[in-house]
């Protein structure tokens, strides 16, 4: 990670389920955690400085007269959604209730990759994703015309536990650097052209 280049400390990634993750940082297993900020971790922990904007919403190949804009709005659709993903419920609080009501028929899909894979192949006519869902988008392959909604939008953080008072000020300081120099596009994520040089594409197989 850049930012723990330029801090100059060496920083161990683990790719966990959320919930271990929460328990991992509460407990000071692991020292920061990056996810979306719902406040849930001001019991134990304070955000960087940095952040990036994260919106979640309806993927489309039914073009809508209007943005959904309530739960309602969503009525006699076909939704797909990411089984454990949190998000939908966000902006639709009642949706399992809804679906047993048979008010929107929805579907359940493992994992991202089986979603988009399903929605692609047109399966579904509408998908609950966020915009990072395009990464898998533009490697499996998309020749229809598709719109995306944004209906929950949430700032990705950087949480660092509280014992690690030390830490949250060198990724401060990391930030302004790498903010100073210029190194971020506008969602505070590394340029592209810096990606290059410093990060490889993870493999896909599609």
């Amino acid at each position: 990670m850049a930012i723990c280049e330029n801090a100059e400390i060496m920083c161990e990634v683990q790719v966990v389920p959320l919930s271990r993750a929460y328990q991992m940082v509460r407990k000071g297993v692991a020292d920061a955690l990056i996810t979306l900020d719902f406040g849930q971790l001001k019991d134990c922990c304070t955000a960087s400085k940095w952040f990036s904007p994260w919106s979640a919403g309806v993927y489309s190949y039914v073009p809508y007269r209007e943005s959904p804009s309530k739960e309602e709005d969503m009525f006699d659709q076909h939704l797909l959604v990411v089984n454990g993903m949190k998000s939908p419920y966000l902006f639709m609080p009642n949706l399992d209730q809804n679906a047993k009501e048979n008010k929107i028929r929805l579907s359940k899909a493992k994992d991202i990759k089986t979603a988009v894979s399903m929605f692609l192949k047109g399966r579904v006519p509408n998908l609950w994703g966020s915009d990072d869902f395009r990464w898998y988008m533009d490697r499996m392959g998309n020749n229809r015309k598709l719109s995306f909604t944004p209906l929950v939008t949430k700032p990705i953080v950087l949480w660092v536990n509280n014992s690690r008072a030390d830490l949250l000020e060198k990724f401060n300081h990391a930030f302004k650097n790498l903010a100073d120099a210029g190194m971020f596009d506008g969602k505070y994520l590394l340029r592209e052209d810096v990606m290059k040089t410093h990060y490889k594409d993870a493999p896909f197989e599609n």
